[in-house]
């Protein structure tokens, strides 16, 4: 809707005006074709395109194609689609305009709203009234299963709400795809889909990191009961098919539903520990009536009617703006019914943004009287090729498709059109025009293959570099690097955009791609993109100089090609390491081997080198390393948080092996306190206790209070599955109580099969860390038996670097930062970048090199 969601189109240069002899040669057109003069004045005036200089028999095609080219003058992608029998007859164009989304951010474990349970306040549309559910999602590709966007009631048949599917074989939905189900229990049921439920028999039409309306709609007819008559659901304004998922050997979706009063949930269902959703939802409206498909369409495409549309808006949470505690909302529902926030960081729950609206434009040739000339059809509407040829078909396209032109046109073999890549200004019509029967002697034919050259504006690269300043190194360090970074902050595969560097060519190389030969720099330097982690790293055999690196830095640029997009988006840029911001200030971490820590020594152990390592030789050594890194201040790394973890990931996987190393972090058990384990190192206010006791009967720390969670206010443990990871799982131990958070644990916990969930029965103890709570013993990182980076528990003895030992000790994990009361280091920098500018210049097919 204009007035709540506005708009901005990728920019475009038009000519002004249009002159009198255009004009006259058009006016003469239109009198073999018909066209409305001003809408044909208006599209001359926006397109810049050649004049036509003759008024023949052609000129019918001759307008066709002109429109043609205007179109593509205002088109961001474009497809040439087979039709049946005809090869590449159709050219399918989009194009993008932007709005506003924001959204609060769920990460499928910790992040979820409750409403208030004050009798009073519950939510109380009930029994089997009719509703409608509307909510903006946006799911991350690596949230699979079956997860709850929104429920309440409770019970059988006494819940409604809707969870999104995806990555298994549900519905048919696959890893890379969503579909919406009606969900009608919270109760847990074994397996990844709730039973009774309402599902999609389409294909799955949601795709991960792009933003989807999801509509519900149930109008109270079938006697109460769910029933795809009953029950719609709507994905991006389009009805879809459904079916009723029946519980095994029962009728129970057969009954009427009755949902009950109880909180409104968001973000996961309180009756089942594994549906938290993970990605950003925002706008949830519901109404105590069921919309119309119209209403349903006016809301998706942000129609005015849809901001008026109050009548029976029973509750209404935007969820763009930060949050206060409580949340409140707009609706009938009791006025300003608070909603809270469970175990979160406020900080990081809201993410501004925007989404695409995507306008589609076909130009079908279509041959109606099978004459073998080919009359062009248009339209603005249409979402696919139209219905076969024939008098049936053409009266079925009226309404929809508007006929363009006689039918004039014959097909090259190859077909009609040809496209190179997407790109709108490579289209190359392939026809001839000519008047009487292809086939006969008396055809009067005239080639007409042509480039149909856009009248686009050619994007600036220039203006996607990432500027960079400041970037500096202390004298003592000066040309002391072989590497350089930058990160794209905070990213997500297939949301965010790559990083590019100018006229530099890329070749796939695994699950990374690489350019060698950088314009502007020596020979030595190369590049690798990592897509999966958002890092362009810059590697040179040989130390380069400073101004090297600041040449690199300046021929960066950002690609935002994916159709959403923050609103500000922050770039990381370092020297020598992988920096991480967590606090503002640039902070770096590294894997140190045993080998480093201990220099081949001719005189002793007849050469040969240890090959074992204690916390304490560890925590030593990091401590003295200093000049090794430029005056940092080194420690054995302090991972107080999930995004300290992630980036560590990142360092690893950007590394020269590509994988983790098992070794030592900073924590051990506290020999003050029995049984807990505390961060050794870091800042004073770091130094923390986070666990006491085992992986089976352990607790968390309250992050507020600093103490021990009693058991009454821990939920359960959770486990959690990296995707094509096996043996990885991790404990997770959530609150009962909204707003208490728990201090950040990553322990290796169960394998494919078993899990160290205590509430599920016997747990295998010899796979739940930590497996020990004694004094002198510490935290380690898992980098061998496939546990993917998860922490284990390790006596502080001597253990051998061997991937068959569970307590391998490869070496450890170091921290680095400037000292404390010392000027800062400039080895890293970030910068943030408005990405509303970014997209009007940077954003096209064309601009891609690989």
């Amino acid at each position: 809707m204009a007035s709540e969601y506005p708009q901005q189109s990728a920019g475009r240069m038009a000519r002004d005006g249009v002159t009198l002899i255009e004009l006259l040669v058009y006016m003469t057109i239109l009198s073999i074709v018909t066209i409305g003069i001003m809408r044909l004045v208006t599209e001359v005036q926006q397109s810049n395109i050649n004049t036509v200089n003759r008024a023949d028999q052609y000129a019918d095609a001759e307008l066709a194609l002109r429109r043609i080219q205007i179109k593509l003058g205002n088109t961001d992608d474009v497809v040439a689609v087979d039709m049946a029998g005809t090869a590449k007859a159709c050219l399918h164009m989009k194009s993008y305009s932007q709005s506003p989304r924001d959204g609060y951010y769920f990460d499928g474990r910790n992040n979820y709203i409750q409403t208030s349970g004050n009798t009073a306040e519950l939510f109380n549309l009930s029994g089997a009234s009719p509703r409608t559910v509307s909510v903006w999602v946006r799911p991350e590709n690596t949230m699979h299963g079956e997860r709850t966007v929104l429920v309440w009631g409770n019970g059988t048949l006494g819940a409604f709400g809707i969870d999104l599917l995806g990555g298994q074989s549900n519905y048919g939905t696959s890893a890379a795809r969503w579909a919406p189900a009606v969900r009608l229990t919270t109760n847990y049921v074994p397996g990844l889909a709730s039973c009774p439920s309402l599902g999609v028999t389409d294909p799955p039409p949601m795709t991960p990191n792009g933003w989807h309306h999801v509509a519900v709609t149930f109008d109270s007819s079938a006697n109460g009961v769910v029933t795809p008559a009953s029950t719609s659901i709507f994905v991006d304004g389009r009805k879809l098919n459904t079916q009723i998922r029946q519980c095994t050997g029962t009728t129970v979706a057969h009954r009427p539903i009755s949902t009950r009063y109880s909180r409104l949930y968001i973000g996961r269902n309180p009756g089942d520990r594994r549906s938290g959703f993970k990605g950003r939802i925002s706008d949830i409206k519901v109404w105590s009536r069921a919309l119309s498909s119209s209403e349903i369409t006016q809301i998706y495409e942000r129609q005015p009617e849809a901001a008026a549309n109050v009548a029976g808006l029973y509750a209404h949470l935007p969820l763009n703006t930060e949050p206060s505690a409580p949340i409140k909302q707009a609706g009938a529902w009791p006025s300003n019914s608070p909603a809270e926030m469970g175990a979160t960081d406020p900080t990081k729950l809201l993410r501004r943004g925007f989404a695409d609206s995507v306008n589609s434009h076909f130009f079908c040739f279509i041959d109606d009287d099978g004459d073998q000339l080919f009359e062009l059809w248009e339209s603005e509407t249409a979402t696919s090729v139209p219905s076969q040829t024939g008098d049936a078909a053409a009266s079925a396209r009226s309404g929809t498709w508007t006929k363009q032109s006689d039918d004039i046109f014959a097909s090259d073999p190859a077909g009609f059109f040809t496209v190179l890549g997407r790109n709108p200004e490579s289209v190359i019509a392939n026809i001839a025009v000519g008047k009487g029967f292809a086939g006969a002697d008396d055809v009067t034919q005239k080639a007409a293959s042509r480039t149909l050259a856009s009248t686009r504006s050619r994007k600036r690269l220039e203006l996607c570099a990432i500027e960079s300043t400041g970037l500096a190194t202390p004298r003592q360090c000066s040309d002391s690097f072989k590497t350089a970074f930058v990160a794209i902050d905070a990213y997500t595969p297939g949301y965010h955009g790559r990083l590019d560097i100018q006229n530099a060519q890329w070749t796939k190389s695994g699950s990374t791609y690489r350019a060698t030969n950088l314009p502007n720099l020596p020979r030595e330097v190369t590049a690798i993109w990592y897509p999966d982690h958002g890092v362009l790293k810059y590697a040179s055999t040989v130390s380069q100089k400073d101004d090297v690196w600041r040449r690199a830095m300046a021929q960066t640029l950002y690609r935002p090609v994916g159709r959403s997009s923050d609103a500000i988006i922050k770039f990381n840029i370092s020297l020598g390491r992988l920096a991480f911001f967590g606090d503002g200030q640039a902070r770096f971490y590294d894997f140190v081997s045993n080998s480093e820590v201990f220099q081949q020594d001719n005189s002793t152990n007849g050469g040969v080198q240890p090959s074992f390592l204690t916390y304490d030789q560890a925590f030593d050594h990091a401590d003295d390393n200093n000049t090794a890194y430029c005056g940092l201040q080194g420690y054995l790394a302090n991972i107080g948080s999930e995004d300290e973890q992630n980036h560590l990931r990142k360092v690893m996987m950007t590394g020269d092996t590509a994988q983790w190393q098992s070794g030592w972090i900073g924590a051990r058990i506290d020999p003050r306190v029995r049984y807990t384990y505390k961060w050794e190192t870091g800042a004073a206010t770091e130094q923390q206790h986070f666990w006491e006791g085992d992986g089976v009967r352990g607790m968390p720390f309250d992050a507020m209070r600093n103490t021990r969670v009693s058991r009454s206010n821990r939920a359960f443990y959770e486990f959690d599955h990296a995707l094509n990871t096996p043996n990885r799982r991790q404990n997770l131990v959530q609150p009962t109580r909204p707003g208490m958070r728990f201090r950040y644990t990553n322990w290796a916990a169960g394998d494919d099969i078993r899990t160290c969930d205590p509430t599920r029965g016997t747990v295998p103890a010899d796979l739940c860390e930590p497996r020990s709570s004694n004094n002198g013993d510490a935290a380690a990182i898992y980098g061998h038996m496939n546990r993917d980076g998860t922490w284990f528990s390790v006596p502080n003895r001597q253990y051998t670097c061997d991937s068959n030992n569970v307590h391998s000790i490869c070496g450890y994990y170091i921290e680095l930062q400037t000292p404390a009361n010392a000027a800062p280091l400039n080895f890293g920098l970030q910068v943030t970048r408005d990405m509303a500018r970014f997209r009007e210049f940077c954003e096209t097919s064309d601009n891609i090199t690989y």
